[in-house]
């Protein structure tokens, strides 16, 4: 037999409460057409987003509603693991017992358990036997809008092992590439599937979102690329207690590297629009921001440091907050330029074709979808997404923004609601299609 043989014999010994020594064994398979994690922690470019790393099986004997004791195994899985036969677990059953199920989930694996709208869930009935048998089940990523079988009316397994792995041919699992070189300043972002959401703050912000390939700007639309344009801006009123705007509204000092704010978002579409371009989407901005792994920030989940971005340099009239009042010199107050020495900065994400820079910092970026709540009719609705774009307003003076500032970080998955009109803590960056 095939498959985890040391895992299948301590799986086995577990679930035999009701059986006796020499009952033979289901061995049953397990196998997937979704993106797994490969072996090891890097994921290529060109390689699929893996959307799952966890499996999870239980056993429940016949008229039962609760897995027997011991009978609940969690497996950390990969892509090679599924090609090569080797998701497997024997469970002994008895020849005249039937009834026996096995509930089988396949989740993320970010540091939580199953849940439903990122799972996908089988529970299959095994065939009462009298000789070693070998079954198998696929989760199919058909099924994420909910489990195949339940434990009353369980799906029968299929008979014999898969003659072949069917791992990542889910339709939506390829990265795209980009039709064409990228345009100058901008980089490449392939196109592909990923969870947008904070699932770690409520489950039901989780949705699976597929990209079509895009173009996106490296860095923020700056002053003298704003101003050349012939882009205007307005000195808004003061964002923040005990702050004077204006200190902050970078083209007050003419033309520089200093990334464009105090401009509405009106005037960011048509800066954009005049270079082909558009404003990135929630969904895109967010799926470059977690560097593609569904990451807090672009290096990872670790909090920020004031040396890897631009955050926590606002200066007030009660004082700096925390970057500034560690090291004025090394952290300024108010927005750095884009094409500043970055030194061991990672507010950053590579790309094959350009770097990525400040994601999580410098300037919070408006984005072209309206701003809904992930509670509101149009995230909250149980399907994949594809090239989300928000069209409905909740609160009409609010727009959307992602990312956080020079006043202070915020993760990929935060979305929040902003005042219309200019900010000084708020710029944009454009994007352009790619197919």
């Amino acid at each position: 037999m095939r498959g985890f043989f040391v895992a299948l014999l301590g799986f086995a010994i577990s679930c035999a409460e009701r059986t006796l020594p020499g009952d033979p064994q289901v061995v049953l398979f397990v196998d997937t057409d979704a993106p797994v994690a490969p072996l090891g922690s890097l994921v290529p470019a060109t390689e699929p987003t893996p959307l799952f790393g966890r499996l999870e099986i239980a056993i429940f004997r016949p008229g039962e509603s609760e897995p027997c004791s011991g009978c609940v195994r969690i497996f950390s899985v990969t892509d090679v693991a599924f090609r090569e036969g080797r998701v497997s677990i024997g469970v002994p059953v008895r020849a005249a017992e039937g009834g026996t199920r096995a509930r089988l989930r396949l989740f993320r694996g970010n540091g939580s358990g199953p849940r439903p709208r990122s799972t996908l869930e089988s529970v299959v009935i095994l065939p009462p036997t009298s000789t070693p048998t070998e079954a198998h089940v696929v989760l199919s990523m058909n099924d994420l809008d909910g489990p195949r079988g339940t434990l009353s009316e369980p799906i029968p397994a299929r008979a014999g092992p898969p003659l072949a792995s069917k791992v990542g041919s889910w339709p939506g699992a390829p990265r795209v590439p980009c039709a064409g070189a990228a345009p100058e300043g901008t980089a490449c972002v392939p196109g592909g599937a990923f969870w947008m959401g904070a699932s770690d703050e409520d489950p039901r912000d989780e949705r699976l979102v597929i990209l079509s390939p895009f173009f996106l700007d490296t860095t923020e639309v700056t002053t003298a690329a704003y101003l050349r344009a012939g882009g205007t801006f307005k000195t808004p009123p003061r964002d923040a207690p005990n702050t004077e705007a204006t200190d902050y509204c970078t083209a007050s000092r003419g033309p520089s590297s200093l990334p464009m704010n105090c401009v509405t978002r009106e005037a960011a579409q048509a800066y954009c629009s005049a270079r082909g371009g558009r404003l990135p989407t929630e969904a895109e901005l967010e799926y470059v921001a977690s560097n593609f792994r569904g990451d807090a920030f672009p290096w990872g989940p670790e909090a920020p440091r004031c040396i890897d971005g631009v955050f926590s340099r606002l200066e007030t009239l009660v004082g700096p907050t925390a970057c500034t009042r560690e090291d004025r010199r090394a952290f300024p107050p108010g927005p750095a330029p884009v094409d500043r020495v970055r030194d061991a900065e990672r507010d950053a994400v590579e790309l094959p074709t350009g770097t990525v820079f400040d994601l999580a910092g410098n300037l919070m970026e408006m984005v072209s979808d309206e701003y809904q709540s992930r509670g509101g009719p149009f995230w909250s609705e149980p399907r994949t997404f594809t090239d989300p774009v928000c069209p409905m307003r909740e609160v009409p003076n609010l727009v959307p923004v992602r990312g956080g500032s020079y006043t202070y970080p915020r993760s990929a998955q935060d979305s929040r609601g902003d005042h219309q009109g200019e900010s000084f803590t708020r710029g944009f960056r454009c994007a352009r299609p790619a197919r």
